[in-house]
């Protein structure tokens, strides 16, 4: 059963996230150092001191790199995105960040059609003859209506096991679609790597419903252009 992801929660929570890692670890970091510079150890003492320090360090690190990896994930995504004007080169887009990230099994990205009132395959790696993207089209349809992250760990498909994390493709007013992402193995996806296809989820997600919105403001001055056109001929007949 589908373990649906509480803790995120759009944009906000992905980026919390990790810089509240980070900052945790260089408090006790901090802390481990005054507390060392007033009981001034010495001799034997010291040794045990720098191993805690060095144990320290290295969870600062990682909460750093999480961090860090994310916002990389982010920059390359937005230079992309200022030179994309087409919703479909934009799923690519998503599909083509998360492969090179995360090195995953597979990415199958879905689409909701208005006008067939279904999700429809929009990007899928690797092919559909080494990967079957309607096996896990049942969960970017539940991922896609209830609008939440979702996380399955140790699914078996076609005899292969693989944890999944599934990222609504929304906004605040719209559905758009469903990521689902999976890697072979018995091991969970990391907090991070969840993190990535979520927050590149929402950023797309946003790109798109802006793409509209201008496509539709687009429209309507070209269509208030055409009818001011049609009347001033019309007056100039007269």
């Amino acid at each position: 059963m589908p373990k649906t992801l509480k803790t995120i929660k759009g944009t906000v929570g992905v980026l919390v996230k990790p810089v509240t890692g980070f900052m945790e670890g260089f408090n006790s970091l901090m802390r481990k150092i005054e507390e060392s510079m007033e009981e001034k150890k010495e001799g034997a003492e010291i040794d045990n001191f720098v191993n805690i320090l060095l144990k320290e360090i290295k969870g600062v690190e990682q909460g750093v790199l999480a961090f860090f990896t994310e916002m990389m994930f982010m920059q390359h995504l937005s230079e992309k995105m200022a030179q994309v004007e087409n919703e479909v080169i934009l799923i690519q887009l998503l599909g083509d960040k998360i492969k090179e990230f995360l090195s995953p099994s597979f990415v199958e990205i879905f689409l909701y059609n208005v006008d067939k009132k279904s999700l429809q395959l929009a990007y899928n790696y690797p092919s559909k003859t080494i990967f079957n993207p309607d096996l896990v089209k049942e969960i970017g349809l539940k991922c896609f209506q209830t609008g939440e992250s979702m996380m399955e760990n140790k699914t078996k498909f076609d005899r292969k096991t693989f944890s999944i994390i599934a990222a609504p493709l929304r906004t605040t007013r719209e559905k758009i679609g469903a990521v689902v992402v999976g890697k072979k193995g018995k091991e969970s996806l990391k907090s991070q790597e969840s993190a990535l296809v979520i927050s590149g989820a929402v950023v797309i997600s946003f790109a798109i419903s802006n793409m509209k919105l201008v496509n539709n403001i687009i429209k309507n001055q070209r269509l208030v252009t055409i009818g001011e056109t049609i009347g001033g001929l019309s007056h100039d007949t007269k």
